[in-house]
């Protein structure tokens, strides 16, 4: 009869302890498994590690400092982005490759530069970005596609300054940016005349595509929807 108790009063504690662990957990808490993979920096270096802390090692180590990594959306590929190169790792081949770096003035610290406005393509099989370098005295910036079948940059050519990022469309056969200026005389509430210009991959030369007044500076994907353009915004 002791025993009995003595079951129910721990089989009671115990109930008591889950439900208040979970009382503290966040309604948006995703449980994943002790052997999940967990990616860090760690100065020039990039880690990995199991969650249960096995399997350490580092994929990844250079002499500049990195400044961020993005996965693929097929997550087999992580571009490594430093103070100096932009790098391509191939988790299956366990292969690094450098892609673009910001050069000797850069190096030498006599200009400073990033690689910024990276983007993936939604099929993985390729990613734009943008090379941006300066100095006191000039500034240069340009975007870049790079195929990962044929293991090659190509300059996308663009006519227009100021580009913040392109964004694809989901059959990532194009790439797209816009634009946007405030119309004159449009105060106390401004309006807005926004371009949105088109750079297929065939020929990675932007073309304007169509222009339209527009209360927000802000595009939204019911501005793309109605012009044909189903747009992929990477996460």
């Amino acid at each position: 009869m002791v025993f009995a108790a003595g079951s129910i009063w721990w089989m009671e504690h115990e109930r008591k302890k889950k439900d208040d662990f979970l009382a503290h957990l966040w309604p948006d808490t995703k449980w994943v498994a002790s052997k999940f993979p967990v990616y860090f920096i760690l100065g020039g270096a990039l880690g990995k590690i199991n969650l249960d802390g096995t399997d350490l090692h580092f994929i990844y180590e250079g002499e500049s400092p990195i400044e961020q990594f993005i996965f693929s959306p097929d997550g087999k590929f992580i571009l490594i982005v430093t103070k100096a190169e932009l790098v391509l790792y191939d988790r299956k081949r366990h292969k690094i490759r450098t892609i673009d770096f910001l050069g000797p003035l850069v190096k030498e610290h006599k200009a400073k530069g990033n690689f910024r406005a990276i983007q993936w393509a939604p099929n993985s099989r390729g990613f734009c970005y943008e090379l941006y370098r300066w100095s006191p005295y000039s500034s240069q910036d340009q975007f870049y596609f790079y195929s990962l079948k044929d293991q090659q940059k190509r300059r996308i050519k663009m006519f227009a300054r100021g580009v913040l990022s392109l964004f694809w469309d989901k059959g990532a056969e194009n790439l797209y940016y816009s634009q946007t200026e405030t119309l004159p005389g449009s105060h106390p509430q401004p309006r807005h005349k926004v371009k949105i210009y088109r750079i297929p991959l065939a020929s990675l030369e932007a073309r304007l595509t169509v222009s339209f007044p527009s209360k927000s500076e802000v595009l939204k994907d019911s501005d793309l929807k109605p012009l044909g353009i189903d747009p992929y915004w990477q996460e």
